[in-house]
C-alpha cells in the first residue's frame, strides 16, 4: 500500500508491542517489536522477522496490564536489516487509535 492508496493520516510513535500469529505455523510464533507509526485504520512495527500479507495476529502494548487487540498483516517490506510490517485493525478502529495514542502519551511522560 502506497501513501496514496491510505485513507488516514499516520502519527509517528515508539511503542514496544508483542506480536502473536494467531494459525499454527512452523515459523516465528512470537515477536517483540516497536511501532513506527499509528492511524485511525492500523499502525505499522519494524521486525526482525519477515510477516505475510493476510495472517491474523494478536498484538499487546507491552503496559500494565496489557491491552490487546487483532490485527492482520497488510504488506511486509525488507527496509535494509529489518522488516517494516503494516497491521490493519480488526475491530473497534477508533477505540484502538486513542488507546494507542493515550499510551504513547504516557509513555513519553515518564521517560
Amino acid at each position: 500500500m502506497t501513501m496514496e492508496q491510505r485513507q488516514f493520516l499516520r502519527y509517528p510513535v515508539d511503542t514496544p508491542l508483542q506480536v502473536k500469529r494467531l494459525a499454527n505455523s512452523s515459523s516465528v510464533e512470537l515477536d517483540i517489536v516497536h511501532a513506527t507509526n499509528v492511524g485511525y485504520g492500523g499502525l505499522a512495527f519494524i521486525s526482525e522477522h519477515a510477516w505475510t500479507a493476510n495472517e491474523v495476529v494478536q498484538i499487546s502494548i507491552l503496559t500494565e496490564p496489557p491491552f490487546e487487540f487483532i490485527g492482520k498483516v497488510m504488506w511486509c517490506r525488507k527496509n535494509y536489516v529489518a522488516y517494516e510490517v503494516g497491521i490493519e485493525f480488526m475491530a473497534k478502529k477508533a477505540n484502538l487509535f486513542e488507546e494507542l495514542l493515550r499510551i504513547e502519551q504516557f509513555c513519553r511522560s515518564v521517560a
